[in-house]
């Protein structure tokens, strides 16, 4: 038993090498934004769509490469064939429920929901602006990645504009959204391709997913409990997890 899981082991990491040498880029993720919450209110009322904006701009020059971003029309109009409030209807920024988002995700076909919170100070020479962008697989409600800004500028909007940027970078550079495939089922682990070898912590958790009927559903979670194994022990499964399955890395946010 133990030579058959070693060979089983050597013929996957194997494999993965091959795939490192010819890795194709990835697909670009679909990405729903939604409405930034206000943090303070009472000191820049619109400051929730101002962040938005500035989050839309981000993803469109400095994210166009892995992302492909929602427009605000084609969000709007998915939201309003689900009968949810738009922007232009209700006067809270941030208004979307939990649940909602995740209908709308679904109805529109987006990988991630990027959601955040920001907030402003202000001096008599400088405006003080924060920010906290996270991201959301729809599948799982899970984190699969966060990101924080600070900046200081003289206008509120350049203040944020460059927060938000701060943000979306910080999330991509420390803790970028991972995927991969499993390649081969063991006993009690999985080995995954090299999208996530060599980047996780010994503390790493993977949700595994399946596509049924052009859904994803969760059918697994495995983590790594040792930074030097090439594999991922199987914690939970309510089906069998077997090669070809899809594992997200998350987070506890």
């Amino acid at each position: 038993m133990k030579r058959h899981a070693l060979l089983l082991l050597l013929s996957a990491l194997l494999f993965c090498s091959g795939l490192d040498a010819t890795a194709q880029t990835p697909p670009k993720l679909r990405v729903l934004v939604t409405e930034c919450y206000n943090l303070t209110p009472q000191q820049e009322p619109g400051l929730g769509w101002t962040t938005t904006d500035a989050i839309y701009h981000e993803f469109a020059t400095g994210g166009r490469e892995r992302f492909t971003v929602i427009s605000k029309q084609e969000a709007w109009a998915a939201a309003k064939r689900l009968g949810l409030l738009v922007p232009e209807e209700t006067a809270t920024e941030g208004h979307w429920t939990a649940d909602e988002k995740l209908r709308l995700a679904e109805a529109i076909k987006a990988d991630v929901i990027v959601q955040c919170d920001a907030g402003v100070r202000r001096s008599s020479e400088r405006s003080f602006a924060f920010t906290n962008i996270y991201f959301i697989d729809p599948s799982t409600d899970k984190y699969v990645s966060e990101g924080s800004g600070i900046k200081t500028a003289k206008s509120i909007h350049q203040a944020m504009k460059e927060a938000v940027g701060a943000a979306i970078q910080d999330s991509i550079q420390h803790e970028p959204i991972l995927s991969a495939l499993v390649l081969t089922r063991g006993d009690n682990y999985v080995v995954l391709d090299h999208r996530v070898r060599g980047v996780t912590m010994p503390w790493a958790r993977c949700i595994i997913l399946r596509e049924v009927a052009d859904k994803k559903k969760v059918i697994g979670e495995v983590r790594l409990s040792d930074a030097s194994a090439p594999y991922m022990e199987v914690k939970e499964e309510t089906d069998h997890i077997r090669a070809g399955d899809i594992a997200l890395v998350i987070y506890d946010i």
